[in-house]
């Protein structure tokens, strides 16, 4: 026997392991989890053994853990420092106040900008921008405005994901011109009566060019949101359909932009107009220009360790697949889930990992289709374990027991255990790492795949007592 098969043996022997094996191959066999998938993978970083190893290479889907590789891969390529940026800019001159040319809207895929999550508003960049034109002079632009950078194969979706998940805000997809997180809301107020109508009283921000198909009605008292707001990108139909609680007012339903950019240059518009000025042309897409540019406006984003951290904690769709779209643009400049995607699985290719079991969809997870096998998922982590920027990745995953969506897990802080939780149709997962008592630092993924739909409850209290077992070791 080798010393690293002597120590795995031995490794296998602490009790803790043995116990969690146990409990996983008895949860298999458990009323509504039978025709289950119930699949852990515990890897040591150091020998790059495996010490728990159930299931681990059956393919399941991996839910909003697929983060942890989109926020890996993007630390990686781009680098900690990397920051995003959205430009205004002019073409032509200014004479007596009026601008002979176009103004130009421009981003390399800031998916921050204009978000209240990060201090910033629609309307407060609304007003900067605005601010902006005004301090030149310019009262009257005889040209048009000009979204930069949006060619038609940037208005793309993942081709995976549930219609009736594109149209609400977690469905909300990145372009290179991307505000207020690409969301709206929308404000109902419930009917008299179960079954009646519901109105809707306002929304923001909006398009006048957008087609309201409304036939949400009212549903019992304390039914909660059962909204479901569908529409496409480039589209300017919106159907809402679903129920809200009786008696509600101003009731608040938040739903994806179709087209953002070109909302976002219609609002320009209308700002400018409010403040005196006139844009005599149209709001228009464009994916290159010939002229030469003066800059009135740059809006930088935070540091993508900070938009990291964001979306690893709130574990936000359009940030990860923002991401993804990004390295793809960096490395084959084209921002599509495609190339991103590619390029992604190259990466961890190219670092020793077997990726063939990696099947990514997107970079959030939101796909129902996009699967992986809990060794790949340890493969990938094991491998951020030997970067420079491992202790960077680690800061922006939640701990469990203290921040995130596991803040509310265990019995108290756990400051060697970083975990980030995924959860979709028939599917509930949790990834990460800990460091044992001993200081030996694991990756661990595991997760339930296409349980009974009554066993919700149950899957979640099993999967909430590994991690706490995983923890205390």
């Amino acid at each position: 026997m080798s010393i690293t098969q002597c120590f795995v043996f031995i490794l296998l022997q602490i009790p803790g392991f043995s116990l969690i094996e146990n409990k996983v191959t008895a949860f298999q066999e458990t009323s509504g989890v039978r025709r289950a998938i119930v699949s852990i993978s515990v890897k040591d970083c150091e020998s790059n053994n495996y010490v728990i190893n159930i299931n681990g290479d059956k393919a399941i889907n991996s839910a909003s853990t697929m983060k942890l590789i989109s926020t890996a891969t993007a630390l990686e390529i781009l680098g900690q420092n990397f920051t995003y940026s959205t430009e205004l800019s002019y073409s032509g001159k200014i004479i007596n106040n009026e601008l002979n040319g176009n103004l130009y809207m421009s981003s390399n895929g800031d998916p921050s900008f204009g978000s209240s999550r990060w201090g910033s508003s629609h309307q407060k960049v609304l007003a900067e921008v605005m601010s902006s034109v005004k301090s030149v002079g310019i009262n009257k632009v005889s040209g048009s405005i000009i979204l930069m950078n949006t060619k038609f194969e940037d208005f793309d979706v993942s081709d995976t994901w549930a219609w009736n998940d594109l149209g609400n805000y977690y469905g909300a997809t990145p372009y290179l011109f991307n505000f207020n997180e690409n969301k709206f809301s929308v404000y109902f107020s419930a009917g008299g009566s179960v079954d009646e109508p519901a109105s809707i009283i306002s929304m923001n921000p909006q398009s006048d060019y957008w087609n309201i198909i409304n036939k949400v009605t009212t549903g019992p008292a304390g039914s909660g949101d059962n909204v479901y707001i569908y529409s496409t990108p480039l589209s300017n139909t919106i159907l809402m359909k679903g129920t809200i609680p009786l008696r509600s007012k101003n009731f608040s339903v938040r739903g994806s932009i179709p087209n953002p950019p070109l909302v976002f240059g219609e609002l320009l518009k209308e700002e400018l107009a409010k403040n005196g000025i006139s844009v005599e042309g149209k709001v228009l897409l464009q994916s290159y220009q010939s002229a030469q540019l003066n800059m009135l406006y740059k809006a930088s984003s935070k540091s993508l360790t900070e938009l990291l951290k964001s979306c690893n904690y709130s574990s936000i769709n359009l940030l990860a697949d923002a991401f993804v779209k990004q390295v793809g643009y960096k490395l084959s400049g084209s921002y599509t889930y495609e190339s991103g995607i590619i390029e992604t699985k190259n990466f961890w290719k190219n670092r020793g990992v077997n990726v063939d079991a990696l099947n990514m969809k997107d970079g959030s997870g939101l796909s129902p289709s996009g699967t992986i096998t809990a060794n790949v998922m340890c493969d990938i982590l094991g491998e951020m374990k030997r970067s420079s920027l491992f202790e960077t990745f680690t800061a922006t995953i939640p701990q469990l027991g203290i921040s995130g969506t596991v803040s509310r897990i265990g019995d108290g802080r756990n400051e060697n255990m970083f975990v980030k939780s995924g959860s979709i149709d028939a599917t509930r997962a949790y990834a990460g790492y800990f460091k044992t008592s001993t200081g030996k630092w694991m990756t661990f993924m595991i997760g339930v795949n296409r349980y009974d739909s009554d066993s919700s409850r149950k899957v979640n209290a099993f999967l909430r007592e590994i991690l706490v077992d995983l923890s205390k070791l």
